[in-house]
């Protein structure tokens, strides 16, 4: 039955007590218009009740695609006690999605990606006083995008201009998408970042009006209500301001007369282009750029530039050019000079003129200038050369060409053989009258010479001597010394030659030597050195050995004698070659040596690592010992008639000198050798052993070289409980140490008693249980290894017997099987190590029963986010997990930890750092894949 709206109806039922009305769709109902209705049975008559339904049309609303549709639901004169939004999915109506209890509804953003549009029906159901009805029929529409493509526009065929212009029309393509139908709008920007639409422009074309900026031009293309805005590609119309003019790096430029001038913009703009004109009509460009060079110029001229940005060019910039004239080409009183070689030469410009500058050149053309000045002054001149010489005036302007002046050189012939001999004796006493110095007869030169004999006191300065002009000179008598030479020349480009200087020299006699010891005392077999005190330059020292000076010793500051046996006196005298001294007299005495040390015997035998000493034999009072580890060495071990030396561990022979109070020492040091025996070396066969408690402990060692072994109760002193490689304790109840050395045939210990230990075995640590993985049939339970186990046995009766686990007998799982749903198992595990007395205690009971995996979630009890890849994050666990929340909380209540992903585990960390040590809780609310919803709630211990 299907209402019609806005009708009254009446409906007599004889037996049924509730009216449902159920529209057809496209209709809603509502208790308001009256409708009346037989609640009587039919036995009686009818009792009618009046209700009021109001039919609601189907409503229809059309979206575009990824919008959302917004639905109004129908407003009732009775406000429904509840809400429920429904959507027809293949012709049965399900829960619309997301909020769909409110009294209106939106939807999700919608979309459609076919060609053709896509209806969603809705409906909402309402409930009032227990009464379920349906109204708000909604039939929504999703159109799908159209896309607009091929819009692009082309420029006109002048885009720039210069302060104003008026383009041609911008024509646009023909689009094509959409709906077919197409809408235009042109849009214009100053900046190529913010368009706004112009006003009336919506042709396919536009024509844009004159110009006086910059404008960006841009067309936007519609096409039915569900499509996109297309936008055109930008086209740029430029409107260029003339550039201001250039400025010229000089507005004048002098130049002097048959150079080119170099022109140049100040400060360039980039962008711009310089063009330059020798006229005020621009008739020709010359050239383009930043600077332009002329051609060479005898006459001044004026040059023109202008800035140009390719559309515009600016008001044209002047630059004067100036030509000056040349100063005149230098000239000489004569083209060549002639002068000796090394001598020094004056070269001097004729013509020079006041403020021109005159440079010195090598050649006609070179830039490298030798000399600035109307003269030139050449020092030590030895070759001929050519100059050439420039005016250059005030202004910069170089003379036409340059000046040329050759210089000749003539050779200078050299004097030889200028030699000057000495008289016989130069050397005198006192005073004294030498021969002549003869000269030789020189060489070279034109063939004539002259002679100028020369003196001096210091043999530095030297004066002419006055009529000394022959060959030869003999000098006059002398009281002091004096240095003499000769001087000879030969002609004009000679220079004059020096010959050798003789001295002779007048002479006093010296003071007598001072010894460094009048008096000097020697070992027996060894010389003396005797040695002068503070010796004068100049003065030879003669040495005798008797005063009569029959025979010189030696000559020199020093002497050293022979090996002497006795005492002797030596003599010695200073002599400056013409003049000696007085004799000096030094005294040698000779001192007997010392016994060589002797020993009791060659060769002392001591255990290593023991002490030493060594006493000489042959000892004498006043007489001191120095040893020494070497024959030869001079670094000194001890001193005295004795020698105990410690912890000897090295073969070792010591040299033993004896040395008398004059310092002498005897001829040879006596040896005496150490030599070591070794310690015997004790080797135990265990440092330590483990023994249950109550029985005893069997040790064993060996000693090397057959060294007897000892065994003690204490490290030092003590008991000597047993000797022998062998030693049984007695039994033992606790831990306890036992010491040993060992004793070769020379009375020889080992170095220091070996400790070994007997420890306690103690039962090991009673493993932990966790339970594992629980299915419906199983339960697994898990433990991690024990120190020192070698197995594990398992109770499933509370300790009454004990069995290897599943996994085998040192594994560390075991898993009960063939139970029944939520039937539970109690594990308690042992551990064994290598001896009965190792096993542990029994584990901590732990209970687990078998459960629907698929509502099972489980977090381990404990983690340890220490970074070495094993239990670093914990993890929510379960197979049929749909929706997860997993939190953890620290013991004050702060989140540290919020999880939606399965995948997704704690690692420890709370903002970048790692939480400590302690215990964490955790709430998990779970959605099963089942529809099971699951709570949660447990601890954390995390652990390093």
């Amino acid at each position: 039955m299907h209402p019609k709206p806005a009708l009254l109806y009446k409906i007599v039922l004889w037996a049924i007590f509730c009216l449902f009305f159920l529209p057809s769709a496209g209709f809603s109902r509502a208790f308001e218009n009256p409708l009346t209705v037989n609640t009587e049975p039919r036995s009686v008559e009818p009792r009618f009740t009046t209700y009021h339904i109001t039919v609601a049309p189907l409503q229809a609303i059309t979206i575009c695609s990824a919008a959302a549709a917004v639905l109004n639901g129908d407003i009732k004169n009775t406000v429904p006690d509840s809400y429920l939004w429904q959507i027809n999915n293949n012709g049965n109506w399900v829960n619309a999605p997301s909020a769909n209890t409110q009294k209106d509804y939106i939807t999700s953003s919608l979309t459609n990606t076919s060609a053709s549009s896509i209806v969603y029906s809705l409906r909402r159901k309402i409930s009032i006083a227990g009464v379920v009805d349906y109204d708000s029929y909604y039939d929504v529409t999703v159109r799908p995008i159209a896309a607009v493509n091929n819009n692009t526009i082309v420029a006109p065929a002048v885009t720039q201009f210069c302060s104003t212009g008026n383009p041609t029309a911008i024509t646009g393509s023909a689009p094509g998408g959409g709906d077919g139908t197409f809408s235009y709008q042109w849009q214009s920007s100053t900046d190529n970042a913010t368009f706004n639409d112009i006003s009336g422009a919506v042709s396919k074309n536009y024509d844009p009006p004159v110009l006086n900026n910059d404008t960006y031009y841009r067309r936007m293309v519609s096409s039915g209500a569900c499509t996109t805005p297309a936008l055109s590609n930008v086209v740029l119309l430029k409107v260029s301001t003339p550039p201001p003019p250039p400025s010229p790096a000089a507005s004048t430029i002098t130049i002097c007369q048959g150079t080119p001038a170099t022109l140049t913009v100040a400060s360039p703009q980039a962008g711009f282009t310089y063009n330059w004109y020798d006229s005020s009509t621009k008739i020709t460009v010359l050239a383009t750029g930043t600077s332009y060079t002329t051609p060479v110029l005898n006459a001044g001229k004026n040059y023109y530039v202008e800035a140009s940005n390719g559309t515009c060019g600016s008001q044209l910039a002047t630059i004067q050019v100036k030509v000056t004239l040349a100063p005149a080409v230098p000239q000489f009183s004569q083209t060549t000079v002639t002068a000796c070689m090394g001598s020094t030469v004056t070269l001097s410009v004729q013509n020079s003129q006041s403020g021109v500058i005159y440079n010195w050149y090598s050649t006609a053309t070179d830039a490298n200038i030798l000399h600035t000045g109307s003269t030139f002054v050449l020092q030590n001149v030895t070759s001929a050369i050519t100059y050439y010489v420039e005016g250059l005036s005030s202004t910069g302007c170089s003379s036409t060409s340059r000046g040329k002046i050759s210089l000749t050189v003539k050779p200078v012939i050299a004097v030889t053989n200028n030699q000057i001999t000495a008289p016989t004796v130069t050397d005198f006493c006192v005073t004294g009258n030498p021969s002549a110095i003869t000269g030789s007869t020189p060489a070279g030169g034109d063939g004539t010479f002259s002679y100028q004999w020369q003196s001096s006191a210091d043999n530095i300065t030297f004066a002419n001597i006055a009529g000394a002009t022959s060959k030869s000179y003999d000098p006059p008598v002398l009281s002091k010394g004096a240095y003499y030479r000769r001087i000879v020349s030969s002609g004009t480009c000679t220079t004059p030659m020096v010959s050798n200087v003789i001295s002779v020299q007048v002479l006093t006699p010296p003071p007598a030597p001072s010894p460094v010891a009048s008096g000097l005392t020697i070992c027996q077999g060894t010389a003396a050195t005797l040695t002068i005190s503070s010796p004068q330059a100049g003065l030879t020292y003669n040495w005798y050995d008797s005063p009569a000076k029959t025979t010189i010793l030696a000559t020199g500051t020093t002497y050293k004698t022979p090996v002497l046996n006795a005492g002797k006196s030596y003599y010695v005298e200073a002599s400056n070659s013409a003049c000696s001294s007085p004799l000096t007299t030094i005294q040698v005495t000779v001192s007997p040596l010392p016994a060589v040390p002797q020993f009791t015997q060659s060769t002392v035998s001591v255990c290593s690592g023991s002490a030493t000493t060594i006493t000489i034999q042959n000892a004498q009072s006043g007489i001191v010992y120095n040893w020494y580890g070497s024959a030869t060495d001079a670094n000194i071990l001890h001193t005295g008639t004795s020698y105990t030396i410690s912890n000897v561990t090295a073969a070792t022979t010591y040299y033993v000198q004896a040395v008398n109070a004059a310092g002498c020492g005897s001829s040879a040091r006596g040896t005496v050798s150490v030599a070591i025996i070794p310690l015997p070396v004790v080797t135990v066969s265990s440092s330590g052993t483990s023994v249950c408690p109550g029985t005893s402990a069997t040790l064993t060692a060996s000693a090397s070289g057959g060294a007897v072994i000892s065994w003690y109760d204490a490290p030092t002193g003590g008991n000597l409980l047993a000797q022998g490689n062998t030693y049984v304790t007695a039994n033992l109840t606790s831990a306890k140490n036992y010491y040993l050395e060992a004793t070769n045939n020379t009375g020889c210990n080992s170095s220091g008693r070996v400790t070994v230990q007997v420890q306690m075995t103690k039962p090991l640590d009673a493993p932990v249980v966790t339970v594992g993985e629980v299915t419906s049939s199983s339960v697994a339970f898990e433990w991690s290894a024990v120190s020192g186990a070698t197995s594990y046995l398992v109770s499933t009766n509370n300790g009454l017997t004990y069995t290897a686990p599943s996994s085998g007998s040192n594994g560390l799982t075991h898993k009960v099987s063939g139970l029944g749903l939520n039937e539970s198992v109690t594990i308690t595990v042992k551990a064994l190590g290598a001896s009965s007395c190792t096993l542990s205690g029994a584990s901590v009971a732990v209970t687990a029963a078998t459960i629907d995996n698929n509502n099972v979630i489980y977090v381990a009890n404990n983690f340890t986010p220490n970074g070495d890849g094993n239990n670093d994050i914990i993890y929510a666990h379960g197979k049929n997990i749909k929706t997860l929340s997993f939190n953890v909380y620290d013991q004050w209540g702060q989140l540290v930890f919020t999880s939606t992903d399965v995948n997704k585990g704690w690692d420890g960390y709370y903002k970048g750092s790692l939480m400590p040590v302690g215990v964490y809780v955790y709430y998990l609310k779970a959605a099963m894949n089942n529809g099971a919803e699951l709570n949660k709630k447990g601890t954390i211990t995390l652990l390093r």
